[in-house]
C-alpha cells in the first residue's frame, strides 16, 4: 500500500510542487493578441522574470514581438526601473524614484491617439482642459511642473524620457481615438473657433447664431503649437466680444473673418 503524500509544512501551510504553481504570466501571449496593454499590466511579473531568469524572459520577449507587440522599448524601460526600485533602498533619490513620481502624474491625465496615430494627452490646468502632443515640449513641461510641486526639485532627463515613452505607448494602444484641431474645427453642422485666450474658450458657430463656450464639447479638442521663436504654447487668437456672449446673424461674417488664416508679414 502506497504512502499518501503530505503537502503541508510543519506550521500547517500548504506547499506546492513546481507543476502545481500557477505562473502569473500564463496567457500573456494570448492576452496581448487581443489587448496590447496586457504586458504593461503584467510589468511586475515580467520584471521579476527578467531579474531571476533572463533566458526565459528573452524567449517570452521574442514571443511578444512575434504576436505584434510594438511597444517593447517602452515596456523594457518600465521593467528596468521596476528592477532598480526593488534593488535600491526605498526613498532613494535615484532615477527609479523619479520615475515613480512622474508615473503618478499620468494618473491624472487622459491619453489617446488621433486617426493618424499621433499620441495626445489632455491635462487639466486651472480648471480648463488643454491638449498636448505627448512627444512635445508642452507635455514635458507639464510633467516637470508636477514633479516640482511634489519634490521641489527637477527630474532628470532620463526619467522624463522613460515616462514620456510610457505615455506614448499607452496613448498609441488606447482604444480611445479623437481628432485634434488647430484654431478651427468643423464638427457636423457646427464650426468651432479657438479664441486663443488663457482659459481656452471657444466660439461655437451655427447656421444663424454663435456662442462663446467656457468649456468646449468633448468632441472638440484644440492644440496650440508653440511659437516659432521661443514663445509659449498660446497664440494671438481673434478678438472676442468684451460684453456679448451670444449673437444672431444670418452669416456670422465677423467671426468668419476672424477665423480666416492670417498672412505672414
Amino acid at each position: 500500500m502506497s504512502e499518501e503524500r503530505d503537502d503541508t509544512m510543519p506550521n500547517g501551510e500548504a506547499t506546492f510542487t513546481e507543476e502545481e504553481f500557477i505562473n502569473p504570466l500564463d496567457g500573456l501571449i494570448q492576452g496581448t493578441e487581443t489587448d496590447p496593454t496586457a504586458p504593461f499590466e503584467a510589468a511586475e511579473a515580467l520584471a521579476e522574470l527578467k531579474q531571476t531568469d533572463p533566458i526565459a524572459y528573452q524567449k517570452l520577449r521574442a514571443r511578444l514581438i512575434g504576436v505584434g507587440f510594438r511597444a517593447i522599448t517602452a515596456l523594457e524601460d518600465i521593467l528596468k526601473n521596476l528592477i532598480r526600485e526593488k534593488q535600491h533602498e526605498q526613498g532613494g533619490a535615484g532615477e527609479d524614484s523619479q520615475v515613480v513620481v512622474l508615473m503618478a502624474a499620468l494618473n491624472g491625465v487622459y491619453l489617446y491617439h488621433s486617426a493618424d496615430d499621433t499620441a495626445y494627452v489632455d491635462v487639466t490646468i486651472d480648471g480648463h482642459r488643454e491638449t498636448y502632443p505627448v512627444k512635445g515640449g508642452q507635455f514635458k513641461n507639464y510633467l516637470r511642473r508636477q514633479y516640482f510641486l511634489i519634490t521641489k526639485s527637477a527630474p532628470g532627463a532620463e526619467a522624463l524620457r522613460t515616462v514620456i515613452g510610457t505615455a506614448e505607448a499607452q496613448a498609441a494602444y488606447s482604444r480611445d481615438q479623437h481628432e485634434v484641431y488647430i484654431r478651427v474645427a468643423n464638427v457636423g453642422d457646427r464650426v468651432f473657433l479657438d479664441l486663443g485666450d488663457a482659459t481656452h474658450r471657444v466660439i461655437e458657430i451655427r447656421e444663424n447664431s454663435w456662442d462663446i463656450l467656457d468649456v468646449p464639447p468633448n468632441d472638440v479638442r484644440f492644440r496650440r503649437p508653440r511659437r516659432a521663436h521661443g514663445g509659449t504654447g498660446s497664440w494671438a487668437g481673434p478678438p472676442g466680444p468684451a460684453s456679448c456672449r451670444r449673437g444672431r446673424s444670418r452669416t456670422p461674417s465677423a467671426v468668419n473673418r476672424a477665423a480666416a488664416p492670417r498672412q505672414a508679414s
